[in-house]
């Protein structure tokens, strides 16, 4: 490639670093947020109403589950084929592993978005088995976070052929 080729895709190449930094970070987050909502519904006596969840909502959290970590494992491989510290980090496995996070990742972003149009579930007996606004709020995050890292994972999907690696 001539310099001047080199200069045009150089954008590009930061945009997609931005993006991996972007999808590392949003994957802590989503572990975080999943991580506390588990630990509430096993507090709850394992109950999916516990936390607000209908019947889409314990494929959400397992799937998303799987999401987070895959995509944490994407953002890490690209930031290591992007600053080629480790030998290991290939092209090949960054495409995979983005492969594979963007494939689970919109399995998780459809039960997320069936989550919401099926409603939250506030309990039956209103007492203990009953989710509080603390829930509500935190299984609106993870929605929120599944869409967004959703679409953020096609984002670095689509711009990763546009980089000259």
């Amino acid at each position: 490639m001539t310099g001047a080729a080199c200069q045009m895709r150089r954008p590009t190449a930061d945009l997609l670093c931005f993006f991996a930094i972007t999808q590392t970070v949003l994957a802590i987050i989503l572990i975080g947020l999943l991580a506390a909502a588990m630990q509430r519904y096993t507090d709850r006596g394992a109950h999916p109403t516990a936390v607000g969840l209908n019947a889409a909502g314990v494929w959400m959290m397992g799937f998303g589950l799987i999401f987070a970590v895959f995509e944490a494992i994407a953002g890490f491989t690209m930031i290591e084929q992007m600053t080629k510290r480790l030998k290991g980090a290939t092209v090949t496995t960054v495409i995979v592993t983005n492969k594979v996070a963007e494939a689970i990742g919109f399995l998780a972003l459809g039960f997320a978005c069936r989550h919401i149009y099926l409603g939250m579930t506030r309990g039956n007996d209103g007492g203990e088995h009953s989710a509080d606004e603390g829930d509500v709020a935190l299984i609106h995050a993870i929605e929120a976070f599944l869409i967004i890292n959703g679409f953020v994972t096609w984002a670095i999907q689509s711009c990763s052929s546009r980089v000259a690696w």
